[in-house]
């Protein structure tokens, strides 16, 4: 669906997205964009990013009656849950969408087990590195990697070392994690 907007020519309209990664959590209040019509008066097109374990939940429509008047909302929807068969697509997929899809998938098999997390998002920072992004990207995807796939400080220290040795020379990451940690230990 992301590639699909991203190939359509140009046109003056909104995008409006919800997420959702909890069944308990309400959808359908979410799913209104007649406010943004309203504001900025173009089209709007909402889609629906559902992050739940739940493979049979797929709401694709809002609506109610009042006084018999009917306002329906119809909306696509993209299941992360679809792409857990399709690693290696994902890993060979030059779309940043499909970089925190797979950090988003990696998190989920990782939660009881920070060892496995640790090897997930060092996986991930390689790719990260291989797509030849430019600098703004990276960091702000590796940003995004931070946020979802937290470590803990001993596996973290692990990981930045393992940065310092994957950017070489370079130091992108380094010296985002050095704002973030402080200044990087070196190994003995």
């Amino acid at each position: 669906m992301c590639r699909e907007l991203a190939e359509r020519p140009f046109l003056p309209m909104g995008l409006h997205h919800g997420d959702q990664r909890r069944l308990r959590q309400p959808l359908e209040g979410r799913t209104r964009n007649y406010r943004l019509y309203d504001r900025y008066a173009v089209p709007i097109a909402s889609l629906a990013l559902l992050a739940d374990d739940d493979d049979t939940w797929r709401p694709a429509d809002y609506g109610f009656d009042v006084l018999g008047c009917r306002h329906q909302l119809h909306f696509p929807v993209a299941k992360l849950l679809d792409w857990a068969d399709q690693i290696a697509t994902l890993e060979r997929d030059t779309n940043p969408f499909a970089l925190v899809t797979l950090a988003h998938l990696r998190t989920r098999a990782t939660r009881s087990d920070p060892h496995s997390r640790y090897q997930a998002k060092r996986t991930l920072v390689r790719l990260l590195y291989r797509q030849g992004w430019e600098r703004q990207r990276i960091l702000d995807l590796f940003a995004i990697l931070d946020w979802m796939m937290r470590l803990t400080p001993a596996l973290e220290q692990q990981l930045w070392h393992d940065i310092h040795v994957i950017e070489g020379q370079s130091d992108l990451l380094g010296r985002q994690l050095t704002r973030r940690f402080g200044p990087l230990p070196m190994p003995r």
